[in-house]
């Protein structure tokens, strides 16, 4: 358990046999390669790089085709997969051209369809303006003459209509204004008038809210045009029914373009990875990273192939991926770290030390056992039917080791959604032992920053730097020790028999710390360095307070536990909603909670205390997929 040693990796092929060699890199699946420095312009490697750049690009151009006719398939395909269907298996051999051009077709299918509709509902609402006119037996064309004119019209509804003619009877302007349809927001008409008094007509209803409309149809008359517009709709549906069973029948092949997903996707990257290489005319030469143990598999699966592979350290001052090789219990927990920081090259594996701090302090924030069964028996269903992998569904799988610690938790709380169970003994009761529960959590988080140091003990040693482990670490432990003691007696009477010890520690962990802070500074720095170490204390301090949030988070799920119950018992019938409703929250809002706190107590108390960070993930040239599963 711990960061696997890495090696580097040279591989010198044939320019012939580079699809074949990089095939193999890929089926191994151990092999992380890497960019070397750019080439000069104009040789082989930059003539290379330039036309598989070309090559890389028509290969995302035709994923994006592939992917947008999954989507327009997924919206007409008639068979749903369900969330724990097995996918299929990746065919590698499958007809890439013909799909591809299925795709296309399926692409052109619904935009021509998309359009269609659009067509459709022009026509529609060209069929709903002709309405308030159907009335009408002439065309506005038809209707006008020399002496005479007539425009369609509209008067809003709470126009006073008698009003409007009396004021052009009154004008002596030759005109009517007929009514020839209502609805409840407009009255449209028909404004016909001598042409000399047409616009002084206008001008004379404008104050009665008369709006002229330019009705759409010179030709034919209002009942015409709707006929016409009907007429055409009617077709716009057969072409639509077409349009559609062209697209639900080329959606049965979406399989088959999440296959077609795969094979382009697998292309791309090696054609992405292939960038990477250092070419001649007629050879080519991968540099990379691999695990150490993996050299002589890789230098025998390549002289098969007609190639050469070497295998070497790293040079002084490189810096490897970083690569984990956990157990299963610790693995899921990796992800923690990876959200962090990878390692850098002076880190240790902090995972496993990590993983068991994380699943305590997980537990006893959460603290119900039902609430523990309910993530682990449900998490754990699900990372089983969905058949995850070594590596996959990490964070599900975290938070399914960590439900069994909050079922074992919530025994110990005896807490069964917030019931205490008949028989079992409640060791320690979060609500009423608050200061003893303080105490534990104050006292964890004193053991969780020791073993952070410990930590930085150990690679200060494994550095070769056990001097700076026994000033750096050793001499805090003393003095750390011996404040605990002092300050423990205070809080805990019972405890005052370590006052003096406590003193003692206290008092020789300082002086040493004193002594030695400052040993690489000069002259009165080495004061000054030595009283700003012990300063340091407080920054310890406020640390180990910060652990009273596992008392916080726990008395959070336990009170909310009980008021849920009592209120759900006050509510008669409609006390099962109210529980139901109440532990859905609590359970969900406090584990997330837990998991928020817990990741921040190892971001910033324990890593604070050892880990650098800085490092890169261990990405080997492997096949990828999304839709489709590997063997």
């Amino acid at each position: 358990m711990a960061i696997v040693k890495m090696a580097k990796a040279a591989i010198v092929g044939l320019a012939g046999d580079r699809i074949r060699i990089l095939g193999r890199l890929c089926d191994l699946g151990f092999v992380q390669i890497e960019d070397p420095e750019d080439p000069p312009e104009g040789s082989d490697t930059s003539a290379a790089r330039r036309k598989l750049s070309t090559e890389l690009d028509g290969a995302r151009k035709r994923l994006t085709v592939v992917s947008k006719a999954i989507g327009i398939a997924g919206e007409y395909a008639r068979v749903r997969t369900g969330l724990f269907a097995e996918p299929p298996a990746f065919n590698p051999d499958a007809d890439e051209n013909a799909l591809f051009d299925q795709a296309r077709s399926l692409i052109d299918a619904s935009d021509a369809l998309a359009d269609v509709r659009e067509r459709f509902a022009e026509a529609e609402r060209a069929r709903e303006s002709h309405t308030p006119w159907i009335s009408v037996h002439k065309s506005r064309q038809a209707a006008q003459s020399k002496r005479a004119r007539f425009e369609g019209a509209s008067f809003p509804a709470v126009a006073d209509m008698d009003a409007a003619e009396k004021a052009v009877r009154e004008s002596g302007l030759a005109g009517e204004i007929p009514v020839v349809w209502e609805d409840k927001f407009r009255k449209y008409v028909v404004v016909g008038a001598y042409r000399p008094d047409f616009d002084a007509l206008i001008k004379l209803l404008e104050p009665f809210g008369l709006t002229i409309i330019d009705v759409p149809y010179d030709g034919a008359t209002p009942l015409e045009a709707r006929r016409k517009n009907r007429e055409e709709q009617s077709a716009l549906l057969c072409e639509m029914d077409a349009l559609r069973e062209r697209a639900e029948e080329l959606s049965l092949l979406k399989p088959d373009f999440e296959n077609l997903y795969d094979v382009i996707s697998a292309e791309a990257d090696r054609l992405a990875e292939s960038e990477k290489l250092l070419y001649s005319k007629s050879a080519f030469v991968v540099s990379g990273w691999i695990p150490d143990g993996e050299g002589e598999r890789l230098s025998r699966e390549m002289s098969l192939l007609g190639a050469w592979a070497r295998v070497y350290p790293p040079d002084e001052g490189e810096t490897p991926p970083t690569f984990f090789k956990n157990n299963r219990f610790v693995e899921p927990f990796q992800e923690i770290t990876a959200m962090y920081s990878y390692p850098g090259p002076s880190d240790a594996d902090p995972n496993p030390m990590l993983a068991v701090f994380y699943f305590i302090f997980y537990g006893i924030m959460l603290g119900d056992a039902a609430y523990g069964l309910i993530m682990t028996i449900g998490l754990g269903a699900f990372a089983w039917l969905r058949k995850f992998r070594r590596g996959e569904g990490g964070l599900i799988k975290l938070l399914a080791i960590c439900g069994v610690s909050t079922a074992l938790a919530g025994l110990l709380m005896n807490s069964f959604f917030g019931y205490a169970i008949p028989g079992l003994p409640r060791l320690i009761d979060p609500m009423t032992d608050v200061m003893l529960m303080l105490g534990l959590s104050l006292a964890a988080g004193i053991v969780h920053i020791f073993a952070g140091m410990g930590m930085k003990a150990y690679t200060l040693i494994r550095s070769g730097r056990a001097r700076d482990a026994v000033f750096d670490v050793f001499f805090w432990y003393i003095f750390i020790a011996g404040a605990c003691c002092l300050c423990l007696p205070m809080v805990a009477p019972g405890f005052s028999y370590l006052s003096r010890p406590g003193l003692w520690l206290f008092a020789v962990g300082a002086l040493l710390i004193f002594l030695t802070a400052g040993r690489d500074a000069k002259g009165f720095g080495k004061v000054t360095g030595g009283l700003g170490a012990l300063y340091g204390i407080t920054a310890y301090a406020g640390d180990i307070l910060s652990y009273s949030r596992i008392l916080a988070l726990c008395l959070t799920t336990a009170v909310i536990s009980y008021v849920v119950n009592i209120l759900a018992g006050m509510m008669g019938p409609f006390g099962v909603i109210v529980w139901l409703i109440g532990h859905t929250v609590n359970f969900l809002v406090n584990a997330l909670g837990t998991y928020v706190h817990t990741s921040r107590l190892h971001y910033v108390e324990f890593f604070g205390k050892f880990y650098e960070g800085g490092g890169r993930p261990f990405t080997p040239f492997r096949r990828r997929t999304r839709y489709t599963k590997t063997t």
